[in-house]
């Protein structure tokens, strides 16, 4: 069997075994989605690149998944671009993601891929992609586009259709309802950035009130009553070295800050919580390595114990981790 079956059919068992729990979830209840089943890590990587990283116009990103203790790795994509960013449709029946594919430039577009049948559908043909989310209850995402002036939050159909502009900003997060989203104000790697939360129905934008400077990359909890986000109280100046980006927890309303990463070197993109709400993973820059932008997944137990590394400083890229739906094992 060739190497191109031979994933293909390991990809297809992961499946069965994503359908089933969801199966078994639906038929238990809403509430046994977050109890009966172990979530998951898709995260994605470039151990398969033979380029460099620093061309997207020919690096191999691909998207992966593990457990959580980081054995049973499956490789999820395969595509001789970028494949990255990947998160997990509600159900766990699908992963959305951002890709070059059909580009071959640096540019990003949104892309799905169905873990039962193996298809990938295109979402958007605008290029420009950076971060996104899907609704609670799976029938849309929302995402971040950079634009001539700036970046801005949209939201399309899962099928790519009623693609919409929602507010000048990024990083977006529903919340759990599906009635807000949580996003960054400023730009990329600019000061200052703050985060906010936007009614989608009415467009009134509120502040959080955060006492961090250059708040970012937030992602609102699955009970809706705390974010978690990304800080760099020491600006962008500099050498990446040089930055403090660390992954915090607070409420909703900005209160009761507390910090969750405590390892060297940068950690950040977006953290991602567990549909339990108890653990959060995330991307955390490997200081050790050769390589500069070699980093890691990291995974933490939100109220308590010390972060874990999952991929053990290997000087790949390891990035943008997402829980699948299940509970944290940890």
């Amino acid at each position: 069997m060739d190497q191109q079956a031979a994933s293909g059919g390991t990809r297809r068992r992961l499946a069965s075994v994503l359908v089933a729990l969801v199966a078994v979830a639906a038929a238990c209840g809403d509430d046994a989605a977050d109890t009966e089943s172990e979530a998951i890590i898709a995260f994605a990587s470039d151990r398969d690149n033979e380029g460099s990283f620093e061309d997207f116009a020919t690096v191999n990103i691909e998207i992966y998944t593990m457990a959580a203790d980081g054995t049973g790795i499956v490789r999820i994509t395969h595509d001789p671009r970028v494949d990255f960013y990947p998160r997990w449709s509600p159900a766990g029946t699908e992963i959305a993601f951002m890709s070059n594919r059909d580009s071959g430039t640096e540019s990003m577009d949104l892309y799905v891929i169905d873990l039962t049948t193996e298809e990938v559908r295109r979402v958007t043909t605008t290029g420009g992609v950076f971060g996104h989310e899907w609704s609670p209850d799976g029938s849309s995402l929302a995402y971040a586009h950079e634009t001539s002036t700036g970046s801005e939050v949209r939201i399309a159909l899962a099928d790519g259709t009623d693609d919409r502009f929602v507010v000048e900003g990024s990083w977006p997060s529903f919340s759990h309802d599906g009635s807000q989203i949580l996003f960054t104000q400023g730009e990329f790697f600019e000061e200052p950035q703050s985060l906010a939360i936007i009614e989608i129905d009415t467009g009134s934008v509120t502040a959080v009130p955060l006492d961090l400077d250059n708040s970012s990359e937030s992602m609102w909890s699955p009970a809706g009553d705390r974010i978690a986000f990304m800080s760099n109280p020491n600006g962008y100046e500099g050498e990446l070295a040089d930055w403090d980006e660390e992954i915090y927890v607070a409420s909703v309303d900005g209160s009761g800050i507390v910090r969750v990463s405590n390892r060297p070197g940068n950690d950040h993109w977006p953290p991602s919580w567990s549909a339990d709400g108890r653990c959060l993973t995330w991307q955390g820059d490997d200081p050790d390595a050769s390589n500069d932008f070699a980093s890691d997944v990291i995974v933490a137990v939100v109220d308590g114990g010390d972060p874990v590394n999952l991929t053990a400083n290997n000087g790949f890229i390891e990035m943008f981790p997402d829980w699948s739906p299940g509970a944290c094992p940890l």
